[in-house]
């Protein structure tokens, strides 16, 4: 699973309006050639036939430009756009979960009025229900996390800038409502990090600045797991994936730039977990700052058996075992982006289809590629959002 760098947007999406705006401003007397760029918001490959992908796209034309965001899903070889309604002054898609192709939710925040609002759906974004605005944070202070275990029980973070664990609101009736179960600022609440739960009581908080935590009680308390990585220390856990009693969970080493990925199972549900492959990777920066604020994660757990690697500085290489690390295959991708480190995630369903995320300009711009061959060709989705964003 991959919930990275992307996890920014809001604070990215904002940036590019405000710097729009003033280039605008500032240059009005001059005629400058029509120019398009595309941020990859929140995207995930649930299945290999199914998956989504937010997509923002600003397109400007002298002192003109617009703003446009789309959410699409991919299912059984075609993307759709089911974009939900924009509340007003909505800047950003915060977040997507779908727990299968007709039940997703999809949380949207407003800079200005520091509201989140959710939406819903149970036929498969066809056509989408409000919730209102359940949630706050401060503008600019991250983004909001969810997670559903099914079509009633969810949980929702929106983390803030100064707190050191966002709130965590959980809802039993699709998002109707939510109750808070841990204030913000709660020193039971681990860090500002993604979290997943994976049943009614169980979950997982990862990517913590070099910690993994559990909960057993649908997230009223938490405790952190002991993982030793060799030979370095790990930076980051990722989001561990459970097969029954059966786990495998990856790991970026390293210090200020990425090293080496190391992959754990676990076969006692997540209790205890022990190394089972490291490998070498590009060496590209690596930030942890705040948990969230993840740049570089070139890993991927498919499966308990399938994991992948994407990384290179220039020429990219794509790396997957079929069977829980024991033997791997190495190749040099084609179709993939030569710039230096561009390759900024991945999320993979199986050992043939997978997608990447290729990051430019400081992460101002990015694109979505996709691989139904192991990793051996890639190609650039193509996707144009139509919804209007606020400026």
């Amino acid at each position: 699973m991959t919930r990275t760098w992307v996890r920014l947007l809001p604070i990215v999406v904002i940036g590019i309006v405000l710097a729009e705006s003033g280039a605008a401003a500032s240059n009005r007397a001059l005629t400058v050639e029509p120019t398009v760029k595309t941020v990859v918001g929140p995207s995930r490959l649930v299945s290999p036939d199914f998956g989504y992908a937010v997509i923002y796209r600003t397109a400007r034309a002298g002192e003109v430009f617009k703003q446009t965001v789309g959410l699409f899903l991919y299912d059984r070889g075609r993307w759709r756009d089911v974009t939900p309604p924009l509340a007003r002054n909505v800047n950003a898609i915060d977040d997507v979960t779908f727990i299968d192709r007709q039940h997703g939710w999809v949380a949207e925040y407003d800079c200005a009025d520091t509201a989140i609002y959710l939406y819903g759906t149970s036929d498969g974004g066809r056509s989408w229900q409000s919730f209102g605005a359940p949630a706050h944070r401060s503008c600019g202070g991250g983004p909001t996390y969810l997670s559903f275990v099914d079509a009633t029980h969810g949980w929702m973070e929106p983390l803030e800038p100064n707190a050191p664990g966002g709130a965590l609101l959980q809802t039993s009736d699709g998002g109707v409502s939510w109750k808070t179960i841990l204030p913000s600022g709660s020193s039971s609440f681990p860090c500002l990090a993604p979290m997943e739960l994976v049943s009614r009581s169980a979950g997982w908080a990862a990517r913590c600045d070099g910690r993994l935590f559990a909960t057993s009680d649908a997230g009223r308390h938490w405790h952190r797991v002991a993982v030793e990585a060799a030979p370095d220390t790990a930076q980051s856990f990722d989001l561990p994936r459970f097969s029954g009693k059966t786990g495998a969970m990856a790991a970026i080493l390293g210090g200020k730039t990425a090293s080496k990925v190391a992959f754990f199972v676990s076969a006692d549900r997540g209790r205890t977990w022990s190394q089972r492959a490291l490998r070498e990777v590009a060496a590209c920066p690596l930030r942890t700052d705040g948990g969230f604020y993840q740049t570089y994660w070139p890993a991927s757990v498919a499966s308990t058996r399938v994991w992948w690697i994407v990384s290179g500085r220039k020429h990219v290489t794509v790396q997957v075992t079929r069977d829980a690390g024991r033997h791997w295959s190495s190749f040099k991708a084609k179709g993939l982006t030569a710039s230096t480190c561009a390759m900024t995630s991945t999320t993979a369903a199986g050992a043939r289809v997978a997608w990447a995320i290729a990051s430019f300009h400081g992460g101002y711009s990015s694109a979505l590629y996709a691989t139904k061959d192991g990793g051996r060709t890639w190609k650039r989705v193509q996707l144009k959002p139509r919804v209007k964003l606020s400026p």
